[in-house]
């Protein structure tokens, strides 16, 4: 598709502002996701793709790394250092990398369950500040199991005679 990068305005007791894009590059297949698409009528359809949530058991770590594009897909710098937060410290943590803000461990706390890692950074080079935010969702599991339990299921019964 050639470059058509336009906007187009449509006033309905309101202003909508359309901005047609060129698509994005086909994710990799290290990138989870899900296509979604909106129509509106016949003539109007919004195509998206959506991050699934990353897997992690308790037990292990991995190593995530933010990087930045332009409006046109090219790779992009930022002012400053990258500030990684988790949305519940309890369920997993980021782990910044000592000598490159935009790398991090993240490493699972006590609890299971759901939790956005960000990465959030100033995408103005001059002297103001344009925060720009990438979310990343994170399940964390049980890990492998390592200990196991044998219970009784219920109380003492007489042994049944022959």
């Amino acid at each position: 598709m050639p470059d058509c990068n336009f906007n187009l305005g449509v006033t309905l007791g309101g202003t909508i502002n359309v901005q047609l894009l060129p698509p994005l590059p086909a994710p990799s297949p290290s990138q989870a996701g899900a296509w979604f698409s909106l129509q509106f009528n016949p003539a109007l359809q919004v195509k998206a793709r959506a991050p699934m949530s990353y897997t992690l058991p308790t037990d292990m770590m991995v190593g995530v790394q933010v990087t930045y594009t332009d409006a046109k897909g090219n790779p992009a710098t930022v002012d400053g250092d990258v500030v990684w937060t988790s949305s519940d410290d309890n369920i997993a943590g980021a782990e910044p990398d000592a000598e490159d803000s935009t790398k991090a461990n993240i490493v699972p706390a006590a609890k299971i369950g759901n939790v956005q890692i960000t990465a959030t950074a100033d995408a103005d080079l001059g002297s103001g500040v344009s925060n720009i935010i990438a979310v990343m969702s994170l399940t964390v599991v049980a890990g492998e199991a390592v200990a196991a339990t044998i219970a009784p299921t219920g109380d003492p019964v007489p042994i049944p005679s022959s």
